[in-house]
């Protein structure tokens, strides 16, 4: 007879066998990003010999001699959790993302100390914390296109001048609220693009008219829509700032974390908790 029940059945992870998984010690709240790249071999030039010695790498052998007899939980990257002041392209950047377990919401950093070193994880005990939010308008590209996109005639450059303080000031009166969509990421994770809306395209329209003929308002029209795409120069610019904000514990938590039952996460209601001690590798690879 076939059960759906959950077997309670204790079984010790294997993480040699393991790839692109996230896994936390419950006993000593460490972390490890399983990879298939962790037994990639590494090569040195030897200038005598004018070959390349290949050097075997277990990058995950530290991690399982400490935790050898520890039980282990499979850790979920949260979507669109991941920030960094450093660009995408930095090997070494610090970095921050969220994870979790179904239960408990885990605020994780991720840093590099050297490019030819492995990644290193290590949960916070804190959440991130967006601090600020500005708007940018792309003045020094628009006034760049205009000049290169509207030509025979071209447009003087005080009117130029006088469209990008339009748009700025539009822009300036826009609530977070309005702004949705996001269009294009730019090269960190807090920097994204935004198109911008037919409200707020209608707008600046309606200010123009008081700046450009019919002729040179349709023109400027049809340069606002040609360039409100991905990252265009008429998409508006989206920085944001963040913080890691700490979690203030007193000493019985402090001692409950040693033990393994953090208290520095954050609970996600409405989940059903993972079962203790469940055998890991009995989920496919993720793609």
């Amino acid at each position: 007879m076939r059960t759906d029940r959950p077997s309670l059945r204790k079984e010790k992870p294997d993480i040699s066998k393991m790839t692109d998984r996230l896994v936390r010690c419950k006993e000593c709240n460490e972390v490890i990003n399983i990879t298939g790249s962790d037994f990639v071999p590494e090569y040195r030039h030897l200038e005598e010999s004018q070959t390349f010695l290949e050097i075997a790498r277990d990058d995950r052998k530290a991690f399982q001699l400490r935790h050898a007899t520890h039980p282990l939980e499979e850790l979920t990257l949260v979507p669109d959790s991941y920030v960094s002041k450093h660009p995408y392209s930095d090997p070494v950047g610090v970095g921050y993302f969220e994870a979790t377990n179904g239960r408990d919401r885990f605020l994780i950093k991720r840093w590099r100390e050297s490019i030819d070193t492995p990644l290193n994880y290590q949960i916070i005990p804190g959440e991130m914390v967006i601090t600020k939010i500005r708007f940018y308008v792309q003045a020094d590209d628009i006034r760049k296109e205009i000049r290169a996109q509207i030509t025979s005639p071209s447009l003087p450059e005080p009117k130029i001048d006088q469209f990008i303080r339009i748009v700025k000031k539009v822009i300036s009166k826009l609530d977070l609220n309005q702004v949705t969509g996001i269009s294009a990421e730019g090269d960190t994770p807090l920097i994204s693009h935004c198109k911008l809306d037919d409200d707020t395209i209608d707008r600046i329209l309606e200010m123009g008219r008081r700046l450009f003929d019919a002729k040179e308002l349709n023109r400027i029209k049809t340069f606002i829509y040609q360039n409100n795409e991905y990252n265009d120069v008429m998409t508006l610019k989206i920085v944001r700032e963040f913080d890691v904000k700490p979690h203030i514990m007193i000493p019985e938590v402090a001692v409950r974390n040693q033990r393994g039952l953090s208290s520095t996460h954050e609970k996600i209601p409405k989940k059903k908790p993972h079962i203790m001690d469940r055998n890991l590798f009995s989920i496919p690879p993720r793609p």
